[in-house]
């Protein structure tokens, strides 16, 4: 396997570094060339010397030359480190300041540059940075599964695990299709006996052909289940994303993976960007395992990656809490998150911000904090202006906003500026809202651009997510540092934590009072 990157470096940017800064990168340079080609751009004699007693596999260029060589490589991407050239299959990297130029990545300091030689072969970002269009990407995912895919063409009918809102879709996609649902697959002994639509929903332990394909019919538990269809002597089982590229109308993209494919091949160097800018190593292994099991649906590949759900906004790690903590939860569904805060906090915090435009699940909250203190109820959705937009209620989960001009859903609802509800210095604020986290943010935009609270931001609803929500904040705060945690076992639910550089407020007394806005 041939390297997906090579990395050349401006001689004359590498000649500015301190000398013992030079000297540090050039050793890591050496060390890459075991990974990939290097190569060194328009270096003066004395630094081709200088490196060449550190490393002999360096390769030396001038710029002419080298340039067109770069662009001639269509089976890899070249990142130009200390330049600004680009070309098809160059990504160039400036040290320094952020950059937004299209095309363009940056890292901070030349720690960045370190860390970018580093980087495994065979790796997630290594994949994401190949120079492959969505159609390419898609096409190579469509390969590694042809046997499945292959089998449910020939068979025309499948199982579907899972009897639920996803596995019914399915069902319903295969059916406008021609195909046939065998049975639908379930874990839950209370459902089997029951028909979904005339087919029967069955345990995987019935007796069932094991050679036809099974469609796993949920996005949340990819490793468990095919693990368990394995056991079970299945041998064609399909993963939901997948099924969108046989129809994407029958099959439309899900969260977590709507634009995952066109993102990637638009943005690659978003994702190197933060890649090099992470504050610690479980961010940068945590992206690169979300990517490769993007690109390849492999569900092993997150297994040693994810912490507990339980601990999604308490990582200690990314998060300590004091007991005189501002907590904002928007998006607070049934309120089980907001009472596992106030016990994390043995029922001592200043105050709580609670946003839920659902008012099924607000009056769920309620009931649940009727007897908690200094709790602030807001029925209406987070979000970048106040007033009124469409919703799509499920009492459940999923129900989200719509803020699209004339955006149709089934109700009309309130939504708030946090700027404009919190009359006090916010010191922690959580937001899981189905995709409008960019708009409530910049509602939060005066909270976070002079109070720096901590923040823990739901990065999975869109592809772009890992990489826009965290442009985003650096708009608002250039101060905070990022990381990156996932806290399920297959891509649903990464979550951007976002730590102020601001420190812990002092502590304030509050007022006992519980009231609703």
């Amino acid at each position: 396997m041939s390297a997906m990157f090579g990395i050349a470096v401006h001689g004359g940017w590498l000649s500015r570094l301190a000398p013992d800064v030079r000297s540090r990168l050039a050793r890591a340079l050496g060390q890459a060339v075991a990974l990939r080609s290097v190569v060194i751009v328009d270096a003066p004699e004395e630094l081709q010397r200088s490196i060449a007693a550190v490393s002999d596999k360096i390769t030396f260029a001038d710029g002419a030359k080298s340039k067109l060589a770069l662009q001639a490589s269509p089976q890899a991407s070249w990142i130009f480190v200390g330049a600004t050239f680009s070309g098809p299959g160059i990504i160039p990297l400036v040290i320094g300041k952020e950059s937004r130029e299209p095309g363009v990545a940056w890292t901070g300091t030349a720690n960045g540059v370190e860390l970018l030689c580093a980087v495994g072969r065979g790796s997630g970002l290594e994949m994401a940075l190949a120079p492959s269009s969505a159609e390419q990407l898609s096409k190579q995912l469509a390969h590694r599964f042809k046997s499945q895919l292959d089998a449910l063409q020939r068979h025309r009918s499948a199982y579907v695990f899972g009897a639920k809102r996803l596995g019914t879709l399915v069902g319903a996609g295969l059916k406008s299709l021609g195909h046939s649902v065998a049975a639908y697959l379930d874990n839950n002994p209370a459902a089997w006996g029951r028909h979904e639509d005339g087919a029967a929903i069955q345990g995987i332990d019935a007796k069932l052909d094991r050679n036809l394909p099974v469609i796993i019919g949920t996005t949340r538990f990819p490793f468990t289940l095919s693990q368990q269809l394995a056991k079970a002597g299945f041998t064609q089982v399909i993963p939901y994303p997948l099924m969108t590229l046989v129809d994407a109308t029958a099959f439309p993209d899900e969260i977590p993976y709507i634009g995952t494919y066109q993102d990637i091949a638009a943005h690659r160097e978003k994702y190197l960007s933060e890649y090099l800018n992470y504050g610690d190593d479980r961010s940068r292994e945590v992206l690169d395992a979300l990517l490769r099991y993007r690109l390849t649906l492999d569900s092993t590949v997150v297994q040693s990656h994810f912490e507990p759900e339980s601990e999604q906004y308490f990582d200690p790690d990314l998060a300590r809490f004091t007991q005189s903590e501002v907590w904002v939860d928007a998006g607070g569904f049934d309120g089980q998150t907001t009472l596992n805060f106030m016990s994390r906090v043995g029922g001592r915090y200043g105050r709580v911000y609670y946003f839920e435009p659902d008012a099924a699940l607000m009056a769920r909250s309620r009931q649940a904090m009727h007897d908690r203190d200094n709790v602030v109820f807001c029925e209406a959705g987070a979000f970048s202006r106040n007033g009124v937009t469409s919703f799509n209620t499920t009492g459940t989960t999923n129900g989200s906003i719509n803020p699209a001009a004339g955006a149709s859903g089934d109700i009309t609802i309130a939504v708030s500026r946090i700027d404009d509800v919190l009359k006090e210095p916010a010191t922690f604020i959580k937001m899981d809202i189905e995709g409008a986290e960019p708009e409530a943010l910049k509602g939060a935009k005066e909270q976070i651009a002079r109070h720096a609270p901590r923040l823990a931001i739901a990065a999975y609803h869109r592809g772009e997510d890992i990489w826009q929500l965290a442009e985003l904040i650096r708009d608002l705060n250039p101060s905070y540092q990022l990381g990156l945690r996932h806290y399920t076992e297959g891509d649903w639910k990464p979550s951007s934590m976002r730590i102020g550089q601001a420190g812990l407020k002092k502590e304030v007394r509050y007022p006992r009072q519980s009231r609703g806005l």
